[in-house]
């Protein structure tokens, strides 16, 4: 059970006094937050969204149509250049 409280001019008896806490390590220079690399990562991935947005929905665009959709050499089954069948190897040539 709870004690009364104590009557109007008695001394309440103290507790003894806990030791103060140690200061914590001190961080090394140059030292930055974990939490501030979430924040500034979560705003650099924002950022790119909001500069691309537009282009997701544009589908192929012409220069890209021709230089990737079409070319045979983006669709190569070897490495090697062969007769009629372009390779990987020389396709920026």
């Amino acid at each position: 059970m709870h004690e009364p409280p104590p009557a109007a001019g008695v001394a309440r008896e103290q507790k003894p006094a806990r030791p103060p806490k140690p200061p914590p390590p001190p961080r090394p220079a140059g030292y930055i937050a974990p939490w501030w690399h979430a924040i500034l990562i979560f705003a650099l991935l924002i950022a790119c969204l909001l500069a691309y947005r537009n282009s997701f929905k544009s589908g192929w665009v012409l220069d890209n149509l021709y230089i990737i959709k079409y070319d045979p050499r983006t669709k190569a089954d070897n490495w090697d250049d062969t007769i009629g069948q372009p390779g990987v190897k020389q396709i920026f040539q």
